[in-house]
């Protein structure tokens, strides 16, 4: 009951959040930005997951991001150009939204390897400051067969 109750925790702070996209770069999705984020989100508080997030500390990090934080998703069959993605959008964000961050990694197949999702990790804690907040997750998703994608959330709180 307990894992159910933070489940609707969670989906309540994201749905109360004004995500702010960054520009739609080649490599994005056209899904919904919010959908892909919640969907990520979840799929890594699932048991079963590569590298699973503690609900808690999902729900403790989404509102340390505050009511408008950052978000970004990108999928590409090459693990290069969702790096330079990552890259491009964590340069493009403003230093005062580096207080908190939650970052999935999904992907399945030959295209997908943890080393790459390790890189990506250390692009995001290099662009963060040392005391940010950062959750990471990794999922292994068979819809994304020879891809990986990436779905990060960043802000401040309010105020």
């Amino acid at each position: 009951m307990k894992h159910v109750l933070m489940r609707r925790q969670v989906l309540q702070i994201v749905g109360g959040m004004v995500l702010l996209p960054r520009p739609q770069l080649a490599v994005s999705t056209p899904t919904s930005g919010i959908q892909q984020a919640v969907a990520a989100l979840l799929a890594a508080t699932a048991e079963g997951s590569l590298l699973q997030i503690d609900l808690e500390d999902l729900r403790d990090t989404l509102k340390l991001c505050g009511s408008s934080p950052l978000s970004f998703t990108v999928t590409n069959h090459d693990a290069d150009k969702v790096l330079d993605a990552c890259r491009d959008a964590l340069a493009r964000m403003p230093t005062h939204n580096k207080a908190a961050a939650v970052a999935v990694c999904s992907g399945y197949g030959k295209g997908f390897q943890l080393t790459q999702c390790a890189e990506v990790f250390r692009v995001i804690q290099h662009a963060m400051d040392e005391s940010a907040c950062l959750v990471f997750g990794v999922v292994l998703d068979s819809a994304l067969v020879d891809t990986m994608s990436v779905t990060w959330l960043a802000g401040a709180p309010n105020g």
